[in-house]
């Protein structure tokens, strides 16, 4: 049996519903585009939008991933809109079966 390291589905999603929700609701976004990006260490995921960029930001949103899921959070402008960035680290750990045609 081999281990390989996961987040949660429930992180990513989260992250990515709470992102569009914002960026929607706040920044009235009508394209958002969604980066996700798997390491050994963490996942990553942008969401790019084409709104009216960051207001004060949300501390909200910064105190829910950062409290569930020990995210990091940042916020930033873009040319139009803004860029959320959310880094979750990998820490679960799910036992796999080996494939059973591979020695």
């Amino acid at each position: 049996m081999t281990m390989v390291g996961v987040v949660g589905a429930s992180g990513v999603n989260e992250a990515e519903e709470l992102g569009i929700a914002n960026a929607v609701h706040h920044g009235r976004a009508r394209c958002i585009r969604i980066h996700i990006r798997y390491t050994n260490q963490t996942v990553s995921i942008q969401l790019v939008d084409d709104g009216d960029g960051p207001g004060r930001g949300s501390p909200g949103l910064r105190a829910r991933l950062m409290t569930r899921f020990d995210a990091g959070w940042s916020l930033t402008p873009a040319d139009p809109g803004s860029v959320l960035q959310v880094s979750i680290p990998q820490k679960v750990s799910v036992p796999r079966e080996p494939n059973p045609a591979t020695p």
